[in-house]
């Protein structure tokens, strides 16, 4: 599709929700094709590369029976490495083929994949995660707790994705580190919101 073109104009739903209406255009490309990934990065010379590849998708395991479902979630994150590092490291590997200075936004797992990478000199720029599906309940319980609208709560928080998922599941961070800060209408309040044992 050409850009421009009314026929291939696409919207975004998503960025309507935020009130953004950008034209999409989509691109056929194999990521494990090193070269003409690397090409087509040069075409586009991009600001900015969201990634988000995974050779399986985390809900797959929750159409097993009970048991193998209930075995592989026990193992946690490891099973779940390879599936996400393998197409990040090819990406990244065309990313430095092309020559472009480019960002690249790695939601593949990040916690683990983004310092492997850095090892052999291909991180990504920074990664991304699902701390705000634990920021909404945060800052709702925020708000309970000092008595005072959501739409006054802001939550300002920092953190692996691991704290995402075992926090909504456990209720702890299982000892890991994370930045949490709760402002109400501006003004610092956090050490009257910690709520949470973490």
């Amino acid at each position: 599709m050409k850009t421009g073109d009314p026929k291939s104009k696409q919207r975004s739903f998503r960025g309507i929700h935020f009130n953004f209406f950008p034209d999409i255009e989509f691109r056929h490309l194999d990521a494990f094709d090193i070269e003409k990934t690397a090409k087509l990065i040069q075409e586009l010379q991009p600001d900015v590369i969201y990634n988000s590849m995974t050779l399986q998708s985390w809900w797959v395991i929750t159409t097993l029976s009970k048991d193998a479902y209930k075995t592989i979630d026990e193992a946690r994150y490891g099973i779940w490495y390879p599936m996400h590092f393998v197409p990040t490291y090819k990406l990244m590997q065309a990313v430095k083929k092309s020559g472009v200075q480019t960002h690249v936004v790695n939601a593949a797992f990040p916690d683990l994949v983004n310092p492997a990478l850095a090892k052999i000199g291909l991180s990504p720029t920074v990664g991304i995660g699902n701390i705000d599906n634990l920021v909404c309940s945060l800052r709702l319980t925020a708000a309970r707790m000092l008595k005072a609208p959501m739409r006054s709560v802001t939550v300002y928080m920092v953190a692996p994705h691991f704290v995402s998922y075992y926090a909504s599941r456990f209720g702890d961070t299982a000892g890991a580190p994370y930045y949490l800060k709760v402002t109400l209408d501006d003004r610092d309040v956090t050490r009257r919101s910690i709520w949470m044992s973490y």
